[in-house]
C-alpha cells in the first residue's frame, strides 16, 4: 500500500526566521515514519516536504514568483533552489539517522511546469526507488516552466499530482496544528476544528480559512485547501509534533486529525 506524507513547511521550519529548521519536529516525523515502516513491512511511502522559511523568502527577494525572464531572476532561481536543498539536507539527515531508507529526488530535477502547473513529471524514478524498497523524498521547489522560464511548484501541488498518478491509498499532511480550523487556533483557543470535511465542501472552506501570515508564496492553508480539492484519496491533516498520531495515520489507524474525503 502506497502512502504519501507531506511535511508542511510551517511545521518543520520557523517561517518567521530566515532559513531556520525545526530540528526537533523533523526528528519526531522521522521517528514516526521509522515506526510505521517497522510495524508494516508492506508499507510503501513517499515523503514530500515544504519549503517554509527556506525557499519562500528567496522567491520574494528575487522577484521570481511570476516567472524567470532576466539574468538577475535566473540567479534568483538558483538561490531558491539552493535554499530548498539546504532544508532537504536537514530532513534527509534526520530520516537516515532514524533508520529510514530515504533517497532524495529533488522535484526540480523531475518536474516541468506550464504556467505554474505541472505538465510533466518523471514518475519512473519514483517507481524505481519504491521497487528498491526506498522512501523517495521530494519537496516544494522551483522548477523549469515552459511558459514562464521557471516557477514555484509547491509541495502540496506535488502531492495532488502524484496521488492519482501513483494510485496513492491516503495522504497525511503533517502541519503545525491539530487539523483544519475555522479560525487560527493559535489566536483563538476556542477555534472550531473540523474532524471531517467532504471534498464537495472544500470550495466553501477556502473562503472561510485564512492565508499564511508569514512569508508564503503558496497561499498558506487557503492554498493548501485549493490543492487538496483535486485529491480523490482520503486525506488526513494532523499535528507534526505528535509522532504517534502520524504513525497511526500512516498505518491507516485512527488518530486526532481532520479527515478530508
Amino acid at each position: 500500500m502506497l502512502v504519501i506524507l507531506k511535511m508542511g513547511g510551517a511545521a518543520i521550519t520557523d517561517k518567521a526566521v530566515y532559513e531556520t529548521a525545526k530540528d526537533e519536529v523533523i526528528w519526531k516525523l522521522a521517528s514516526a515514519v521509522s515506526q510505521a515502516l517497522q510495524k508494516d513491512k508492506g508499507l510503501q511511502l513517499i515523503i514530500v516536504h515544504g519549503a517554509g522559511s527556506f525557499g519562500h523568502p528567496h522567491v520574494i527577494k528575487h522577484g521570481v514568483e511570476s516567472g524567470v525572464r532576466t539574468p538577475k531572476q535566473a540567479r534568483g532561481f538558483c538561490e531558491v533552489r539552493n535554499s530548498c536543498a539546504k532544508l532537504s539536507a536537514a530532513v534527509m539527515t534526520q530520516l537516515l539517522d532514524a533508520g529510514v531508507p530515504a533517497v532524495l529526488l529533488p522535484t526540480g530535477a523531475l518536474a516541468v511546469q506550464k504556467n505554474k502547473r505541472i505538465s510533466s513529471f518523471n514518475l519512473a524514478l519514483i517507481k524505481h526507488a519504491l521497487n528498491l524498497g526506498l522512501v523517495p523524498v521530494l519537496r516544494g521547489d522551483m522548477v523549469f516552466d515552459e511558459v514562464l522560464g521557471a516557477s514555484v511548484c509547491s509541495g502540496d501541488q506535488v502531492v495532488s499530482y502524484l496521488c492519482p498518478k501513483l494510485k496513492v491509498a491516503r495522504a497525511v499532511f503533517a502541519t503545525d496544528v491539530d487539523g483544519v480550523f475555522l479560525e487560527d487556533p493559535k489566536k483563538n483557543k476556542h477555534a472550531k476544528m473540523f474532524r471531517e470535511i467532504r471534498l464537495r465542501d472544500l470550495h466553501q472552506m477556502r473562503d472561510s480559512v485564512g492565508g499564511s501570515k508569514a512569508t508564503d508564496v503558496t497561499g498558506g492553508m487557503r492554498g493548501k485547501l485549493s490543492e487538496l480539492s483535486g485529491i480523490k484519496c482520503p486525506i488526513f491533516v494532523a499535528n507534526a509534533s505528535e509522532p504517534e498520531r502520524i504513525t497511526n495515520l500512516l498505518l491507516g489507524k485512527r488518530a486526532l486529525s481532520t479527515k478530508i474525503s
